[in-house]
């Protein structure tokens, strides 16, 4: 259950935006950071608008879409068993009642 709530919640989140920039040393090494490249042996090669691997919000949709889908699911399950449950203590319960009207004939102590 907390592992899908938190799948849930995960899906949920808004990306944060942020900088990034692509950085180039003196040998031609590419390197990606959050803070310009202010070294000196590192030139700004581009600034990128979105981060790597950010999703699109297409994509965000559909994962919060999933989420409240799956949770859905586990909670339709969930009262379904806890409606299973109390179907079968009533009827544990009638079996009882019928055990108890099936012997007339017997008296249980303190009873007259």
């Amino acid at each position: 259950m907390k592992a899908l709530l938190l799948i849930g919640m995960v899906g949920m989140v808004s990306p944060v935006q942020a900088d990034v920039y692509r950085c180039q040393d003196a040998g031609g090494k590419t390197m990606y950071q959050e803070a310009p490249c202010e070294k000196a042996n590192l030139k700004t090669v581009k600034k990128l608008e979105k981060p790597i691997g950010e999703p699109s919000q297409e994509t965000i949709e559909k994962a919060q879409a999933e989420s409240r889908a799956l949770v859905q699911r586990y909670n339709d399950r969930k009262r379904a068993e806890q409606e299973a449950a109390k179907k079968e203590k009533e009827k544990e319960q009638q079996g009882t009642e019928q055990q108890k009207t099936a012997q007339p004939g017997e008296h249980r102590a303190g009873e007259q």
